[in-house]
């Protein structure tokens, strides 16, 4: 009897789906034949490596990625990834009036960073331990405020406060507003959790207030790299370039990705966003030694419930409907002259340290600049690795297509993009996914860490400790 109730609940609730990997330009009848080289590979030759952890939509505290107990590399994650820590992790809060201009302190509004150290020490490793430098960048300080201020009265009951290492964290309203009757169970959930506390950010980010989000991860990313504060709401000091020999990794998720290119691609002269100068030409200048070493020996850039489709859409300029997709054709216009295939308007041609306010197709465009950096260098770089990984129940998230791999104008990016289709919730009864931990659960299991860790080839996960 128990196993006849064993097998009726694996028919209620499914099977779990192992990781898929697939290429971008696979065809609709091709098998699947994504590839991810394991993380020893990225690592051989190397003498350390950085791995810079940044959220996405929805309520984060610091302590999301690196805390011991509920972060996204916790003790479990760990022993998966053949990590020991090295220390405890250490947060640093910043507030908006120190990397905004003419900006009075709002004890509400921050960054913060928090640095965790680890030792990484694989059996095939000819070279012995490597130790890794864990920095986690948390922004959502600077909108929760916002959508509490403005969204709290939709809310039927408050939200889940999510753990944190820090006080203050997250942000609670003081006013108190006639709630809305009750909505059934799911439509609450989707309504207050996937659109009232998580789309929101990524609204309010393609609105002017993304220059402040963009200018607070800049500000914290050279803090957190050992940069020294600048005063009067000026970016910080970057440090001098250094380490050749270590790696550079990122990890994000959802808008964290975009939120990323925007501000690297923004530092280094090419600014984004409908007009308006995120940097000034001084805070480029003084960024881009160590951006470049930084772009140059980033390794691999793995990004979960990845939203770069969608939030190009809030760039569309230029393009008429007879242009074949893309992320954006003024970029590869540009690239396109760099290479000598064809010539671009004037305005795209060229690099310049000025800032610009043509926007930028993010991750092409970062791939872009990489790919310049290394022709002036006159050395030879490794491709990038862009790993994207989806659920396909997530309702905030779009794999990557196959123009961006493959341009229609036969301008091939410096990078190999792979999508990795996992499934992070319990499905039930073959009709729903919940939608919450669909987008929020790629650290909960396994199998991410395993696909960062071991890798993958002919479209499956490689053999794995």
């Amino acid at each position: 009897m128990r196993i006849v109730a064993c097998l009726f609940l694996a028919v209620l609730v499914g099977c779990a789906r192992a990781p898929i990997f697939s290429s971008p330009l696979e065809g609709p009848n091709d098998p699947y034949m994504g590839s991810v080289d394991s993380l020893t590979k990225l690592l051989d030759g190397k003498s350390e490596a950085y791995v810079v952890f940044i959220h996405g939509v929805g309520d984060h505290c610091p302590g999301y990625a690196v805390a011991p107990t509920f972060g996204w590399l916790n003790e479990k994650a760990m022993a998966t990834m053949g990590l020991s820590a090295l220390a405890s992790p250490v947060v640093n809060n910043i507030p908006d009036s120190e990397f905004l201009p003419n900006h009075d302190p709002d004890p509400a509004s921050l960054v913060s960073y928090t640095k965790r150290d680890y030792e990484y020490r694989p059996d095939a490793m000819p070279s012995g331990a490597i130790n890794v430098h864990a920095i986690e960048i948390t922004w959502s300080q600077l909108t929760q405020w916002v959508k509490m201020n403005q969204l709290d009265y939709d809310l039927t009951q408050p939200g889940d406060k999510p753990p944190s290492l820090a006080l203050g964290c997250p942000f609670s309203p003081s006013a108190q507003y006639k709630k809305p009757p009750a909505r059934q169970a799911l439509n609450q959930l989707l309504k207050e959790n996937t659109l009232d506390r998580s789309l929101v950010d990524a609204v309010i980010y393609a609105g002017v207030y993304g220059k402040a989000m963009r200018r607070g991860l800049a500000e914290a990313l050279c803090r957190a790299f050992g940069g020294e504060v600048n005063g009067g709401g000026a970016i910080c000091r970057w440090p001098k370039p250094g380490m050749d020999k270590a790696a550079y990794f990122f990890v994000t998720h959802s808008l964290g990705s975009r939120l990323l290119y925007d501000t690297l691609v923004g530092l280094e002269g090419h600014d984004v966003a409908n007009g308006v100068e995120t940097f000034s030409r001084q805070e480029q200048t003084d960024a881009q030694a160590f951006l470049n070493q930084l772009i140059l020996h980033t390794s691999s850039i793995y990004m979960m419930a990845n939203q770069l489709p969608l939030l190009g859409l809030a760039y569309e300029e230029g393009l008429t409907s007879s242009d074949p997709p893309h992320p954006m054709l003024p970029m590869l216009r540009r690239e396109a002259a760099l290479q000598g295939v064809a010539t671009p308007p004037a305005a795209f041609a060229g690099r310049s340290s000025a800032p610009t306010s043509h926007p930028q197709p993010s991750v092409n465009g970062f791939i872009a600049l990489r790919a310049q950096l290394a022709r002036d260098s006159g050395q030879a770089f490794p491709k990038l690795t862009v790993v994207a990984f989806s659920d396909p129940n997530d309702l905030l998230s779009w794999s990557i297509p196959k123009w961006y791999q493959d341009p229609p104008d036969g301008i091939k990016p410096y990078a190999t993009f792979t999508n990795v289709y996992l499934q992070n919730s319990t499905h039930w009864l073959g009709i729903a996914e919940n939608p919450a931990t669909a987008h929020t659960g790629y650290f909960v299991s396994d199998d991410v860490w395993r696909v960062i860790r071991c890798g993958g080839s002919n479209g499956h996960l490689d053999a794995c400790p």
